[in-house]
């Protein structure tokens, strides 16, 4: 051992007795020189990605689809109170100029009977009869008149401003009557909604399942297949090693192989423990296979009594 290999022992890493053995046996293959083939290992099962489809819940269906229908549901309310606001603005706006009309109407009524007042006058003081009992009756007639016709301007505005009035009273009840309307409309695009996403739900949970099962067919399949595959394999190699053993049955080895080879195995038992080394000359046919008979009963004095 020259002081390279030394230091080696010292610091390298250990092998453990099975590796050291494995390694003379990889060490005598080598030496014999007899062909070796290693059966092809197959890859461990597959194992497919699977789809996962996490389906919402049917509360947060029914959160999405009112979401969805959040601005259909605005805007409806907006034109509701929209509607109803124009609607009170006109009728009040009318009401205003109702009263507006009737102070007109009054204005009208008296000019016209204070030019009739005035005419009376004239002719009257024409024919002298300004004290007289026609004079005095032909003022009371037209300021008879004047008071109807105020009284008639004032009835209308009164009938006109009441509609108004049952009008407006009516808006709340129109606007109660649009809610209710449109709250029907709007449950019913919701639930329409709920339950296309329900068939949804339903479409992608089938479609994902189906696919799965697919990648669970394909992997069963190439189980069975490699199952087969392995022992096609597994037969290929026993037939290999018995070429082999009858290679070297045929053709042997050479004194100086066989010492080194059995050299080799020892060192590799030696540095296991004494019942390891036994177990392994007993139970693995390498020994026997790869020692002539001297040098495995040699080995078999030594380690496997």
């Amino acid at each position: 051992m020259n002081f390279l290999e030394y230091m080696k022992t010292l610091f390298g890493k250990k092998k453990s007795p099975s590796d050291e053995l494995q390694s003379a046996k990889e060490d005598v293959l080598a030496m014999t020189g007899a062909p070796q083939t290693e059966a092809p290992e197959l890859p461990e099962g597959v194992r497919y990605e699977r789809v996962e489809y996490k389906a919402p819940t049917d509360e947060e269906i029914e959160k999405i689809a009112a979401a969805e229908n959040e601005k259909y549901k605005n805007d409806g309310l907006t034109a509701i109170e929209n509607e109803i606001t124009a609607q009170r603005d006109s009728l009040e706006k009318d009401k205003a100029e109702s009263g507006a009309r009737l102070e007109q109407d009054k204005r009208e009524i008296n000019e016209a009977y204070d030019a009739a007042d005035k005419q009376v006058s004239d002719d009257v003081l024409k024919r002298g009869l300004a004290r007289s009992s026609i004079a005095v009756n032909r003022m009371a007639d037209l300021s008879e008149a004047r008071a109807a016709s105020v009284a008639a301007a004032a009835e209308t505005l009164s009938k006109k401003i009441a509609e108004i009035d049952s009008e407006l009273n009516s808006l709340d009840f129109k606007r109660e009557q649009a809610l209710n309307s449109f709250n029907i409309s709007l449950a019913a695009k919701i639930t329409e909604r709920i339950n296309e996403l329900k068939d949804e739900r339903y479409d992608k949970q089938t479609e994902a399942l189906k696919y799965n099962n697919t990648l669970l067919e394909k992997e069963q399949s190439y189980a069975a297949d490699k199952t087969m595959k392995d022992s096609e394999l597994y037969s290929e190699a026993l037939d290999q090693r018995e070429k082999e053993s009858e290679y070297a049955e045929k053709y042997g080895k050479d004194p100086a192989t066989e010492k080194a080879v059995y050299d080799r195995l020892r060192e590799a038992l030696a540095a296991m423990s004494a019942d390891d080394a036994r177990d392994a000359l007993r139970n693995d046919s390498f020994f026997e296979d790869n020692l002539s008979t001297y040098y495995y009963y040699k080995l078999y004095d030594e380690f496997g009594r």
